[in-house]
């Protein structure tokens, strides 16, 4: 294994502020267990997500099969801030997945993930209450001809508190979709997942960037509406000439 390729696929990066100090130490982490220590594989294209309600916990997707074969892709996790590592296999459609991305609630600690599967190269969209336990996912939602899945997720700091879901992707009917679902932490599959097309034109062949808007207000002005979690895509390309698109 390469020393370049080493350092993108198998290390996470862990930046700790430290409290006294306008300082930042930064430890550099190998997430393979030690008892996978002589693996081989093509652990590409990695993907970390935090905890933000704990971020002690870690979970890290890549290209690494299941060594027990287990017929669940692995995800590396740390419940430790990324002192000790393991491996828990959930990621559904075999032993190893292909493009995956993770990323927890904002305050449920649950993980979602978007992921194209190895057995069959459709379009999963993930639920796991509890990634420290191994078992498959619960799957929300199945697609054939997406590419490259973006996954986030959020908690709306409002009323029951749900989880909303956006997963962004290269869909090969509409060449950019948001799969997404207001309420996604608790109901039975499909969990309000549904499908919003962001243009269907053959020039947008890649998937759409998916982030959190934010709306700020200064102190002193009206009482703000409340707060809401949507995804907003923007492209800015001349010969496309589209604002953002909201989903929400």
């Amino acid at each position: 294994m390469t020393t370049a390729k080493y350092i993108v696929t198998t290390l996470a990066i862990l930046v700790f502020a430290l409290p006294m100090a306008a300082q930042v130490q930064v430890a550099v982490v190998n997430v393979v267990p030690a008892s996978m220590s002589n693996e081989t594989n093509r652990d590409s294209e990695p993907n970390i997500a935090v905890d933000p309600a704990n971020p002690l916990r870690i979970a890290v997707s890549a290209f690494t099969p299941d060594p027990a074969s287990s017929g669940t892709g692995p995800v590396f996790m740390s419940t430790d801030g990324g002192t000790n590592w393991d491996i828990r296999t959930i990621l559904t459609g075999g032993n190893r997945t292909v493009d995956t991305t993770i990323r927890f609630g904002g305050l449920s600690g649950i993980l979602y993930g978007g992921i194209i599967r190895s057995d069959n190269s459709t379009t999963d969209v993930l639920r796991k209450a509890d990634f420290t336990i191994n078992g498959a996912a619960q799957v929300l939602q199945n697609r054939a001809s997406d590419d490259q899945p973006w996954v986030e997720a959020a908690t709306l700091m409002t009323g029951a508190a749900p989880d909303r879901i956006f997963v962004g992707s290269n869909a090969n009917v509409n060449p950019a979709d948001i799969d997404q679902s207001q309420d996604v932490a608790t109901a039975a599959p499909p969990a309000g997942m549904a499908t919003f097309a962001i243009d269907g034109s053959a020039l947008c062949r890649d998937a759409p960037a998916v982030h959190a808007s934010i709306r700020v207000r200064r102190l002193g002005a009206k009482a703000p509406r409340a707060p809401r979690t949507s995804c907003t895509f923007v492209d800015r390309r001349p010969e496309v000439r589209r604002g953002p698109a909201i989903c929400a």
